[in-house]
């Protein structure tokens, strides 16, 4: 058992733990089982993972699948702990700080062929950690890839606790509305696809999406300098887009890129203090 593999069971049994607390018998029973199977199969994997390439392999990538499903779940317990949404503190900071919230004003260049460019950034969200992680991981030493999808969990730990504490909706859904913007092309389509079928209802502040595009990034920075370059300007596109489609304030970008960087931070203590447990 890794580092990954022990965060992962304790958010398995933290979630499990609210929902008997929160949520009516028949559910949480359900929701209690589901992640005991989750957590079977992830030690399992632990176990097995040396015995077969494969098994290392999904021991290896698995986390990606966490993020999805924890992802949603955390959404769908959003007022669990704090039974009241808290978009108003998030505007009002931006209205002192800017005058006009930061999507009005933004929204004044509405354009297709914006929304188009916007968008494409915004879809090259969802291929960027195969991206930055699969090079590291085509690496013969894994040692990289690891420490990325440590930070990653770090990071995702720190944005749940944000959300159950904190819960904040999108600026689309705090206006009820859930569509984006009408007019654009391919990926404008794409994405308005995306989140209609998979998009939830809070998890917006700090916004992981921005934050998990921020690590790989870095990790594509520090160690495929050219990759680094290439997904850069992707990086910008998100958290402009996140902004112009009203999926995000600007404050769920800002506190994105520091839970990012905090996440880093943190991971690197693990690292230093219990090298073993990253492997």
């Amino acid at each position: 058992m890794n580092s990954v593999d022990w965060m992962c069971l304790a958010y398995l049994l933290g979630m499990a733990l609210l929902a008997v607390l929160r949520r009516p018998p028949r559910a949480a029973v359900l929701i209690f089982l589901t992640h005991g199977l989750i957590a079977v199969a992830i030690t399992l994997l632990a176990m097995w993972r040396e015995r077969f390439a494969m098994v290392r392999f999904l021991h290896d990538w698995y986390p990606l699948a966490m993020f999805i499903f924890s992802f949603e779940e955390v959404a769908r317990f959003a007022l669990a702990i704090s039974p009241h949404w808290h978009n108003d503190a998030l505007v009002r900071m931006e209205e002192n700080a800017f005058g006009v919230p930061p999507n009005l004003w933004i929204a004044r260049f509405r354009s297709p062929w914006l929304s188009e460019v916007l968008d494409a950034g915004y879809f090259s969200y969802y291929p960027m950690f195969p991206v930055a992680g699969g090079l590291l991981y085509s690496r013969k030493d894994k040692t990289l890839f690891r420490e990325l999808m440590l930070t990653s969990v770090v990071m995702y730990a720190m944005a749940f606790l944000v959300y159950l504490l904190f819960p904040t909706q999108s600026p689309l859904h705090a206006a009820g509305s859930t569509s984006v913007t009408a007019h654009g092309g391919a990926f404008t389509w794409l994405v308005g696809l995306v989140q209609r079928h998979a998009g939830v209802h809070g998890n917006a502040f700090p916004s992981s999406h921005v934050a998990l595009a921020v690590l790989c990034v870095v990790f594509a920075w520090r160690h495929a300098r050219k990759a680094g370059l290439a997904l850069l300007p992707f990086l910008v596109l998100i958290c402009i887009s996140s902004v112009y489609d009203g999926y995000h304030y600007l404050s769920d970008v800002i506190g994105g890129i520091l839970v990012a960087l905090t996440a880093l931070g943190l991971a690197r203590v693990l690292e230093r203090r219990w090298p073993h447990l990253v492997l």
